[in-house]
């Protein structure tokens, strides 16, 4: 009985098979009731074959429904399955309306309708239908090719979204569809050295790559315009309705049978990295085919032609550089000059691209903030990357990726090394680029403001080997100064690389790291890899020499549980051995951070100040309280350690650092 009634305390009416009872629906009190019909969709083939092959036109495009009124409200997306290319899924653009032609023979069951367009008073024309009760103008399903983007060859399908919400969607595929496209407009990729199917496993940035475009007659005398940049996603819709705009690589040309574009990825000044390249990931490149005018804006209303991914390379990665300072020898009249001989490493580029080097002399003391002095013009040949074949100028005996080259110093050099003692040598290295692109590499590397010269906003970047961060401003990469005192000098690279025989022994260590302190601040992870170093080999860790022995056999309870179910350790480990896409900014932040001081790097500058204790007091008091552990670890009650507050290390951070006394 419902509450609110007021014979609660009167025994209920028996009701038998002849008892009839009349229910007030809705009031207050009583079992409400509701009736409502449910519409079904049914998108139907098209009575013959239809060829969508004009650029305009329309299209009668029906179906059946269960229980539909005079009229529903929806949405169409056109669904496009080339013979070649990415599927795709294209909106209408204009609302448009189920009609039905009303119950047949008083039933609700497969009524018949045509979906319509609703247009604006405004774009009505003679002969179109007008809706007296909702004030709306029907016209016939039609396209528009450059509206749409409806090129290809293929098959259509369909796609109905009624506007209310209770009614489901419906489609039809396009194999089942009965309507086909003919709208030729092709896009083929190919080797550009070679104009035949291109090896996608072999591309790398400075490949050459062709782009073909086949279009039909309907499109002769058009001009278009082609964008190549380099992006995972397709471009967005702005809120205007217009696409977002790029910056890459554009050509514009006037379309006739067959056009092709021929360029290089990533390098000669046609490309633009636009997306944070901080570590070593694939480089996406996508394209799009537009109309335009003959003063190549594109045309206002008007959908890419075509669009797709272009391809996807490994994005390149300098691994080692080198410098070797030798001194003049001989007699003044057959002397050989100063000569510095930069080599070193570079992964993922084409074979065939080369680079550009150049060096700068300079004193620290006059020039401490400024990289400024003599400028020693770049090398007349590019330095070339030493492939599996010998190239000229190239140690034929090196690896694939080696380059090494010499750099003479000019009179002027000579000179300036006389006059200061304290000369520096810098060396810079760059792709070639154009006015609008920049360096491959000042993509990766760490920038520093002093290094660029005053007032401006592009210098050189300080070379650090292996996954590296972004340079927003940097034009090339380069190394640190080669300190010059009349004998051989070599400047390693200084940064985070880890060798492969040791990734494994990283991936350990910095999982443990994440499991230990993910949710903390760059400094407590920075302050843990130092806490593992200073016990790796020492006082009665002697017997774990390794940091990996350290986070597996002293006690840290990342690596202990790491098979827990979710795990953070886990999914540091599985991200760091898997294929590292999509990319974990949080994981390869850390690893940036824990590499420099995993591989010894850091032991002059720790942080720490030689903590080689640590434990978490919030969570230390947690599982005291539920689970009996004890209030402080045994380690800070004995008095053997004294507290330590480490560099960097956020307040807020649930860590207590400790030193052996």
């Amino acid at each position: 009985m419902a509450d609110g009634d007021e014979n609660q305390d009167q025994a209920p009416e028996e009701i038998s098979a002849k008892t009839a009872h009349t229910v007030p629906l809705g009031c207050t009190g009583v079992i409400r009731l509701r009736a409502a019909t449910r519409v079904r969709l049914k998108l139907e083939p098209t009575e013959n074959p239809f060829v969508i092959d004009k650029l305009t036109g329309d299209l009668t495009l029906k179906g059946t429904a269960d229980n539909l009124g005079r009229k529903l409200r929806a949405r169409l997306t056109w669904l496009v399955s080339p013979q070649r290319g990415e599927k795709r899924r294209i909106p209408h653009g204009t609302e448009v309306a189920l009609i039905s032609s009303g119950p047949a023979s008083g039933k609700l069951a497969h009524v018949p309708f045509e979906v319509r367009e609703i247009v604006p008073h405004k774009d009505a024309k003679p002969g179109e239908e007008t809706l007296d009760a909702d004030h709306e103008t029907l016209k016939a399903l039609s396209w528009d090719v450059l509206k749409l983007g409806l090129c290809g060859v293929g098959q259509v399908g369909f796609r109905i979204e009624p506007r209310d919400p209770a009614v489901p969607a419906c489609e039809i595929a396009p194999a089942d569809s009965g309507v086909s496209l003919n709208i030729p407009l092709d896009v083929y990729v190919l080797d550009g050295h070679t104009q035949v199917e291109l090896d996608a496993a072999a591309l790398r940035v400075g490949s050459s790559i062709s782009v073909r475009v086949v279009a039909g007659q309907m499109f002769k005398d058009r001009h278009v315009g082609l964008e190549l940049w380099e992006s995972e996603k397709p471009l967005a819709v702005l809120p205007d309705g217009t696409l977002e705009s790029v910056s890459g690589y554009t050509r514009h040309w006037q379309l006739g049978s067959e056009h092709v574009e021929t360029f290089r990825l990533g390098a000669e000044g046609q490309l633009w990295y636009s997306n944070d390249l901080s570590q070593n990931v694939g480089l996406s490149f996508r394209y799009r085919l537009r109309l335009t005018d003959d003063q190549k804006a594109p045309i206002k209303d008007a959908k890419p032609l075509a669009e797709g991914m272009l391809a996807t390379v490994p994005s390149p990665n300098l691994t080692t550089w080198t410098i070797a300072y030798q001194a003049p020898s001989g007699s003044a009249s057959g002397a050989t000059p100063t000569t510095f001989t930069v080599a070193g490493h570079i992964e993922n580029l084409a074979k065939d691209l080369d680079l550009h080097l150049e060096a700068t002399l300079f004193s620290l003391v006059e020039n401490q903030h400024a990289l400024s002095g003599k400028k020693i013009a770049a090398r007349s040949e590019p330095v070339a990357i030493h492939t599996a074949t010998e190239q000229s100028g190239v140690d034929s005996q090196g690896s694939p990726g080696d380059f090494s080259a010499p750099i003479h110093l000019n009179s002027e050099g000579e000179q300036f090394l006389v006059e200061h003692d304290d000369a520096q040598f810098f060396a810079v290295l760059s792709l070639p680029v154009g006015d609008a692109v920049r360096s491959v590499f000042a993509e990766k590397i760490a920038y520093e403001p002093n290094m660029k010269d005053d007032g401006k906003d592009t210098g050189f970047a300080p070379f650090e080997a292996g996954d590296l961060s972004v340079a927003p401003v940097a034009t090339g990469v380069c190394t640190n100064a080669a300190d010059l005192k009349g004998h051989e000098t070599i400047l390693e690279s200084s940064g985070a690389w880890v060798p492969e025989n040791r990734r494994e022994a990283f991936n350990v260590v910095l999982s443990t790291i994440y499991g230990e302190s993910g949710g903390q601040s760059e400094g407590a992870w920075r302050a843990i890899a130092h806490v593992i170093m200073n016990r790796a080999g020492k006082g009665s860790w002697a017997k774990y020499p390794n940091p990996e022995d350290i986070v597996m056999h002293t006690g840290f309870d990342a690596y202990s549980h790491r098979e827990r179910e979710h795990s953070l350790y886990s999914k540091a480990w599985s991200y760091l051995t898997g294929s590292r896409n999509p990319l974990n900014k949080k994981i390869e932040k850390m690893a940036a951070i824990v590499a420099p001081v995993f591989m010894g790097r850091e032991e002059t500058n720790d942080p720490t100040h030689g903590a080689n204790f640590y434990y978490s007091p919030k969570a230390q008091a947690q599982l005291h309280k539920t689970r009996g552990y004890k209030e402080v670890p045994d380690w800070v009650s004995s008095g053997r350690t004294e507290r330590i507050y480490p560099d960097g290390v956020d307040p807020k951070d649930d860590f207590a650092f400790y030193r052996s006394k």
